[in-house]
């Protein structure tokens, strides 16, 4: 294999940003911190908080006496034949059901019990919560947006990437598997010059085995740390300041007072919240959230996981305690019935985390579409490498300033840059060198046998006389200095705000776009012509044009070569210039494009 050239093995390690790189970086929280983590890394990481961790293992909910629910209508029934007859008569006095009347007493008394229960918290004569509710309710919303913070810097942008790496620690078989099953390049190392359409089913083939050999045990792990994620995201998103501001102060009380029936609905979603997190989250799933609530400080030079790890498990221990104390000391059920003058009310149940797989699964299936795409990607473009280096010999590659590589730092990127830049290779040191010595005694003196030919000649080879200086006028127009790059200056200069200065740019580059498309179209057309024309240049009566050609039926061929005798040589030189350079450029677009 010949010795690849600097600038095209440049090219191949550090490939254009493309739509799909852009997208990956933009939304592959794995690609920095969580990546980084080896599998050892991970588990080391968890057994250290684990060691480190004082947080009691006691359930943050226990259901307290009273709580049980009972149907009014049972309740009476059992009740002595002369308290039914009590209630019969005290209903006919106030319009109401025995069983009315019944639960109505019962709420009396509960009321009361609950007052001497907790007498900072409620007062039963007026139906009111105490200064001491407000502040309890104020602790636990401070506390809860601990897990705020932790679930939108984590979880909620990219559900994916969190569940993939809390299943490296909750399943570390499964994950290693997968991630050694999966990868095509492995693939293609046990099984040398498998074709890209086997090794893309063998890993299809593989994720979805993997996936099959998950216990039932690691299944009811994973959904149990889901439904703590739903439970501590409904519980940090919770609508706190709405509550609290129904409370208003009352210089009696000494504090913020609020009657009952005011926040019953509140209370009782609150109620649901709190009764769903029984069970304190698991030690690996604070450490997934700490991984990705770290990922934006990762880059500090003084960035230090274990400490920061620690920093953010005492902030976790300390809202994981304050959500237990307000369970111990507040009794919400209790409050709750009392509010909505319900004794038989009981907290429903949050629903959610049953989709865990699937959200897991279909990550794991991009994962690997994307592993996929990169390999395919670096083994084409290491063919192209090859395929440039047989075509342009030891001629350096052109470079735009507008390119990924280019000088203009920190400006636009020109779309298309890579073909651009090949046909600009191409035109300078083949086309203008190798060819045009050929092709200008048939500009200026063949004769062609078909009028139309004639124009197509003449039309396709002033593209490419132009095409060099095309392509640099484009991209002078896209330095700091140039029409497009001023703009994009001053866009980024302005004071308006980020969306409108995206739309702005977004519009630069479409027209950079269109002219980049313009220029490529009109060079693989020009080419394309010259594919189709100059194998038939040499061919007479007794010789077929090239594969691929149309005969292009000059008429004085025999002249021109008599008076150039290199003439003919020449021209087969150009049509197999040609064809392969609409073979390259072809190539080059596809990876371009970015299709497999």
């Amino acid at each position: 294999m010949p010795k690849p050239l600097c600038g095209w093995t440049r090219r191949l390690h550090n490939p254009p940003v493309n739509q799909y790189n852009k997208n990956m970086n933009e939304s592959g929280h794995l690609d920095r911190l969580a990546q980084g983590l080896g599998l050892d890394e991970r588990r080391a990481l968890l057994e250290k908080l684990e060691s480190q961790s004082v947080i009691s293992k006691e359930p943050l909910y226990q259901e307290q006496a009273g709580e049980e629910s009972a149907d009014m209508e049972t309740r009476y029934a059992k009740l002595p034949w002369y308290s039914r007859i009590w209630y019969f008569i005290v209903g006919l006095f106030r319009a109401q059901s025995p069983v009315k009347a019944f639960q109505n007493s019962e709420l009396v008394w509960m009321g009361k019990a609950l007052e001497q229960r907790v007498p900072r918290l409620y007062q039963a004569a007026r139906n009111i919560l105490l200064p001491d509710f407000y502040n309890a309710v104020a602790k636990l919303r401070d506390s809860s947006r601990f897990f705020f913070k932790a679930l939108d810097t984590g979880f909620n942008r990219n559900k994916g990437d969190f569940f993939v790496f809390l299943g490296s620690l909750e399943m570390p078989d499964i994950h290693a598997r997968l991630v050694d099953e999966t990868s095509p390049d492995r693939i293609g190392e046990r099984n040398p010059g498998m074709a890209e359409s086997a090794i893309r089913q063998t890993a299809l083939h593989a994720l979805e085995e993997t996936l099959g050999m998950i216990t039932e045990e690691q299944r009811l792990t994973m959904y149990a740390n889901a439904r703590s994620l739903v439970c501590l995201k409904q519980l940090a998103s919770f609508l706190y300041d709405r509550l609290l501001l129904a409370f208003a102060p009352d210089d009696a009380a000494g504090g913020k007072i609020c009657s009952a029936p005011v926040i019953r609905d509140a209370l009782g979603s609150l109620n649901n919240v709190l009764s769903s997190l029984k069970e304190i989250p698991s030690m690996a799933l604070l450490s997934s959230l700490f991984v990705f609530i770290l990922q934006d400080e990762a880059a500090a030079v003084d960035f230090n996981i274990e400490t920061e790890t620690k920093r953010l498990l005492t902030q976790a221990e300390t809202a994981i305690a304050m959500i237990r104390s307000f369970n111990r000391q507040v009794p919400l059920t209790q409050i709750a019935r009392v509010a909505a003058r319900d004794n038989s009310l009981v907290p429903q149940p949050m629903t959610g985390g049953e989709d865990w797989f699937t959200v897991y699964r279909e990550h794991w299936r991009k994962n690997v579409d994307d592993s996929l795409f990169l390999f395919f990607s670096q083994r084409r473009r290491r063919e192209l490498q090859n395929m440039y280096h047989d075509f342009f010999g030891d001629t350096p590659r052109a470079v735009l300033g507008g390119s990924p590589e280019g000088g203009h730092a920190g400006g636009l990127v020109c779309p298309r840059a890579e073909s651009l830049e090949f046909l600009l290779t191409f035109a300078s040191a083949v086309f203008l060198k190798e060819l045009n010595p050929a092709l200008r005694p048939i500009m200026v003196e063949g004769e062609f046998s078909r009028p139309e030919h004639r124009l197509e000649f003449d039309e396709a080879y002033n593209e490419l006389i132009r095409l060099d200086e095309k392509i640099k006028h484009l991209d002078q127009s896209l330095s700091p200095g140039g029409s497009l790059g001023k703009r994009y200056d001053q866009i980024n200069g302005e004071l308006s705000s980020q969306p409108v200065k995206r739309r702005k740019i977004q519009l630069i580059m479409e027209e950079c776009g269109e002219t980049a498309a313009a220029i490529v179209e009109q060079a693989k057309w020009a080419i394309n012509v010259m594919v189709n024309l100059t194998g038939g240049f040499t061919a007479d009566s007794k010789t077929a044009p090239a594969a691929g050609a149309r005969h292009g039926g000059l008429a004085n061929i025999e002249k021109l070569t008599e008076k150039t005798p290199a003439l003919r040589s020449g021209l087969a030189l150009a049509a197999q210039k040609f064809r392969r350079a609409a073979a390259i450029l072809a190539e080059v677009e596809l990876l371009e494009s970015g299709k497999e």
